[in-house]
């Protein structure tokens, strides 16, 4: 990446310039005297002199110390200014550590971590919180489908190495599916809700997803860093865990876990099988710092079927 240009210099006080100045006045003379008096040949002077610079040594270092630095504006640790061309992003990306790395598009200069506040999304994530007893109540409805031997229509199985995971979209990739909308009605009505749900998007998702015990989903980075990526537990029982840029969580029934998919991430489940599956309510929000006009422009661009 391009080297940064130089900081501005930190801006002093008047304060701190008068204090810095009778201090730098009074030291000058106090050494100014003992020089003399080594001049003299006063020994007591000499060791005077000579505690009097570690002094100023000492004194200088911390003063220093104590100014105020201009923030840096990539809080994730070692991630530093992004070029913004086209080929100059592919370059970045494929030199970057495997800590986050969206496969499909990435938005320079946007604050990252493996996780957000739930003060990123506050509206959105009370409101899903709320009308989590709603969620939960059309969720078993709807698993009672479920047997031994088949996958009930609207269900999709994805693969993984161990175990099985199982997903109910209501949107998928900017595309609402009005079969399995019909038969979560009240969920599907509380996505209008949402200020931030990402809608006519392809990087927009909503569903139901369900690992069943000794399941592991393999490590993998999501397409883009433009969302914030929302689990609201529905059922968590113990052993479960959701691991993202190398950072462990748990989640909690009736609440919201946000994160960057864009970060490598990995879910697990290593309860037994009368623990019942993890389920969460999984809705795809827009960063926080993704701006109003950029949303416009990256509907359009990534609008489903373009």
């Amino acid at each position: 990446p391009r080297s940064r240009p130089p900081s501005a210099p930190p801006k002093m006080s008047l304060e701190w310039l008068v204090a810095w100045g009778w201090s730098l006045d009074g030291l000058r003379d106090c050494i100014a005297a003992g020089i003399q008096s080594v001049r003299d040949c006063d020994t007591t002077a000499a060791v005077s002199v000579a505690c009097l610079l570690a002094l100023f040594v000492w004194y200088c270092y911390h003063v220093g110390r104590e100014q105020p630095r201009p923030p840096s504006p990539h809080p994730w640790p070692g991630w530093g200014p992004t070029p913004k061309g086209t080929r100059e992003q592919g370059r970045y990306l494929s030199s970057r550590p495997s800590i986050q790395k969206p496969e499909v598009f990435f938005l320079p200069d946007l604050p990252t971590a493996p996780y957000f506040s739930r003060e990123a999304q506050k509206h959105d994530v009370e409101l899903l919180e709320r009308n989590f007893q709603t969620i939960l109540c059309e969720f078993e409805t709807l698993y009672k489908a479920f047997s031994n031997c088949s996958l009930p229509q609207g269900w999709k199985m994805n693969s993984t190495p161990s175990g099985e995971w199982v997903t109910f979209h209501l949107v998928n990739q900017g595309v609402c599916v009005p079969r399995n909308c019909r038969k979560c009605p009240r969920t599907y009505r509380l996505l209008g809700s949402l200020r931030t749900c990402i809608g006519n998007n392809v990087f927009g998702n909503a569903c139901l997803s369900v690992l069943s015990p000794g399941t592991v989903i393999t490590e993998h980075y999501g397409p883009t860093n433009i969302r914030v990526r929302c689990h609201l537990g529905l059922k968590t029982p113990s052993g479960c865990e959701l691991v993202v840029g190398g950072e462990p969580q748990c989640w909690a029934e009736g609440r919201c876990l946000l994160f960057d998919d864009s970060f490598l991430h990995t879910a697990f489940h290593e309860g037994s099988a009368e623990d019942g599956p993890r389920v969460v309510f999984m809705v795809d929000l827009w960063h926080p710092h993704v701006a109003a006009a950029e949303r416009q422009a990256l509907d359009f661009i990534f609008a489903p079927g373009r």
